[in-house]
């Protein structure tokens, strides 16, 4: 790209003066060939990014500017030559519509057709700096814990030619304001989005489907990016946003007595979680369909008993302990944290608690009291919600 008066038949045939003109000629000119600066095309992706160049003629000569562009033919420019006016500032466009994430690099060389110093040739380097936030299509999901949400994506085909799309996802539970106790055993359970399939063939202009499964054992949010990409036609992206709510309840408690009346309701509190093992289980089968995978499950060792639940009540017409411990008897000290009942409702309930207790059926579970107050007549629905470093549960009572 050096402009230069000698042909290769001249240089075979320098003397040394000649010689050392050249290499003079050289110093003072391939310096000019060092990019000045990088050009960042910052944006977003398939969307138009322009930049401005700034070019000055400080001379009181025309100087003509060859344009090249080396590199990634994603660039374009509008012009191949430029015409600089003597002592005058004119602004030269490049712009891209990136197709890919990936840096892409070119190298923008204006040739001076002037030789010598003061029409120096110019390079500027250029580089693509994209995100997928702006582009990327935004769907919503949200279901209970432990409970999967099969969703069928569709996948368009927007490019120029048929596509093999390979799937890549990234996906992160966001931190919120309000923390749960679940989050401690966070890195025991799997991740909340999960795909079976890595690769989608797409025709040009066509339609193909994606199922994506979001199973959540931990409350809060949850963003999930799914990327598609075809490294000879482009790619895109299309993110999930996740929300993981209480698992529904696992028994719902009936309450009744009369007007201003409290009562004493003793609920039963398996020691199992069957909602967590089914969600388990919806885990355990992605192992069992797709074999071939180098993937092992991340579920081992991991142990229920012994958990220490919070107890949050949706009421204040509701009231029982604070906390409730697996594994734990039944104390009577512990009658502080529970309300006191009528005499006789409460002799009564102790009857019944130890004809609970010689029934067999209940050696799996824990018995839980429960304090209704009402204050007058009418409904008094409320959900308990039972959590613990492992898992939760939800009681609904009326």
């Amino acid at each position: 790209g050096l402009n230069t008066p000698f042909t290769p038949r001249d240089m075979l045939e320098f003397n040394q003066r000649d010689m050392l003109l050249f290499v003079m000629n050289l110093y003072m000119n391939l310096p000019a060939f060092i990019p000045k600066t990088t050009v960042k095309f910052k944006g977003h992706l398939h969307q138009e990014i322009t930049k401005t160049i700034e070019l000055k003629n400080p001379s009181k000569y025309v100087i003509d500017y060859d344009v090249h562009l080396y590199g990634s033919d994603e660039f374009k420019v509008k012009e191949s030559r430029v015409r600089m006016e003597p002592q005058t500032t004119s602004y030269f466009a490049v712009s891209i519509v990136p197709h890919f994430k990936k840096p892409i690099h070119s190298r923008l060389t204006f040739l001076s057709q002037r030789f010598g110093s003061l029409s120096a040739s110019m390079v500027f380097n250029l580089e693509t700096d994209v995100s997928y936030e702006g582009t990327a299509k935004v769907i919503p999901l949200e279901t209970t814990l432990y409970e999967p949400l099969n969703y069928e994506l569709e996948v368009e085909n927007t490019f120029h030619a048929n596509a093999q799309f390979n799937v890549r996802y990234y996906q992160e539970r966001l931190k919120g304001e309000e923390t749960y106790p679940e989050e401690e055993s966070s890195h025991l359970f799997p991740e909340a989005f999960w795909s079976a399939t890595d690769m989608v063939n797409v025709k040009k202009g066509d339609k193909g489907k994606l199922l994506v499964q979001f199973l959540p054992f931990v409350r809060g949010d949850y963003r999930c990016l799914f990327v598609f990409s075809d490294e000879k036609v482009g790619e895109f992206a299309v993110q999930f946003q996740g929300k993981a709510l209480a698992t529904a309840p696992f028994e719902k408690a009936f309450v009744q007595t009369e007007s201003n009346t409290p009562m004493l309701k003793e609920v039963v509190f398996p020691l199992k979680n069957a909602a967590l093992e089914r969600g388990l289980s919806f885990f355990a089968e992605r192992f069992k369909q797709f074999k071939s995978r180098d993937k092992k499950s991340t579920i081992s060792g991991m142990q229920e008993e012994g958990q220490k639940y919070a107890v949050l009540y949706g009421s204040p017409f509701w009231a029982g302990p604070k906390e409730l411990q697996q594994g734990e008897k039944e104390k009577k000290d512990k009658k502080d944290e529970t309300p006191k009942a009528a005499p006789e409702a409460e002799a009564q309930e102790d009857r019944k608690a130890s004809a609970r207790a010689k029934d067999k059926k209940h050696k799996d579970a824990m018995v839980f009291p429960l304090m209704f107050n009402p204050k007058g007549p009418g409904l008094y629905p409320a959900k308990l919600v039972f959590a613990s470093g492992y898992d939760v549960r939800v009681l609904e009572v009326e």
